[in-house]
């Protein structure tokens, strides 16, 4: 009498010896090629909120889904001031210089009151032009003479990236309302000076100066607003820097940048943890099955 065969055999039944051959393979290699997708979406349901400091002391554990908000400064963009070493970068370098701070360490607040300063003086009515462009300089001043004020310490590097999934955080900064104001501040100021110089009887050659050195200072505050972006909220994936990245940041800013970098708008991959899933339930049945095809064997032979 023939033992009835398990149930969970079946894939054995359907495929047959060389089916489930080739089964056993793709599925090992289906596990293997997928299991930290699927490890990081079953351990990153969501985006948890940390912040920079936590990064750079790794005290995150295996979450690698982060929202991280802050102070995000474009380094590159402001070589000359906050750069140890100022000089070009080497042609065809990769890489991104971005970092975001932290809303509450030292560099973010120096950066802050320093805008804030900025917009006061924007808001304040004024008859004096040439008093005004005065201030303005004052207040550039210590970036100039103390670039260590506005130089993080600890940093997270941040890397655009193109979303596989649309991610639950935007991540885009607020919007920038008072730095467009800033711009059409500075448009008036200028054109202000420009009018007092006329009327006043300056020198042309010495307006011409004086005008030129005002639109250096122009263009020097567009540019630090454009580099430096208050309240930038980012969502995306970790990812461990080479140590070389860590070693540029350390020598030619002197920031000590956490060992990950957040890639924005990333986000674990779903369609990997199903496919995980397929093929551990596959490779159970696969288990299974053989063990019940000894079994029934074993059987069969004591029968016969």
């Amino acid at each position: 009498m023939r033992t009835q065969r398990p149930w969970y055999g079946f894939l054995y039944y359907l495929l047959g010896a060389q089916g489930t051959f080739f089964l056993w393979v793709a599925s090992i290699l289906g596990i293997y090629l997928t299991r930290k997708e699927a490890l990081l979406y079953l351990l990153n349901r969501a985006p948890v909120p940390v912040t920079v400091e936590q990064l750079a002391e790794g005290e995150i554990g295996l979450q690698r889904w982060v929202r991280v908000a802050g102070l995000e400064i474009d380094l590159g963009r402001l070589a000359d001031r906050l750069a140890l070493d100022p000089s070009p970068q080497p042609a065809g370098r990769s890489g991104t210089d971005t970092v975001l701070v932290d809303a509450d360490s030292p560099a973010a607040i120096a950066w802050r009151a320093l805008f804030e300063r900025l917009e006061r003086l924007a808001a304040q009515p004024s008859d004096d032009p040439e008093q005004t462009a005065l201030r303005l300089w004052a207040l550039l001043e210590p970036l100039a003479r103390t670039p260590e004020r506005f130089r993080p310490h600890e940093a997270l590097v941040v890397v655009p990236g193109t979303p596989r999934q649309p991610a639950p955080v935007s991540v885009s900064a607020q919007p920038r309302t008072a730095s467009e104001h800033l711009e059409h501040w500075l448009e008036q100021l200028s054109n202000a000076l420009a009018t007092e110089m006329h009327s006043a009887g300056y020198d042309p050659a010495l307006a011409d100066r004086l005008l030129r050195r005002f639109e250096r200072l122009r263009t020097e505050v567009s540019r630090l607003r454009g580099a430096v972006r208050l309240g930038a909220q980012h969502a995306g994936l970790l990812h461990r820097l080479p140590g070389s990245r860590l070693e540029h940041y350390r020598t030619r800013y002197g920031v000590e940048v956490a060992p990950f970098a957040l890639v924005t708008g990333q986000r674990p991959h779903y369609l990997a943890a199903v496919v995980f899933g397929l093929l551990s339930a596959c490779l159970l049945f696969l288990v299974l099955g053989l063990w019940a095809l000894r079994q029934t064997d074993s059987a069969d032979g004591a029968t016969s």
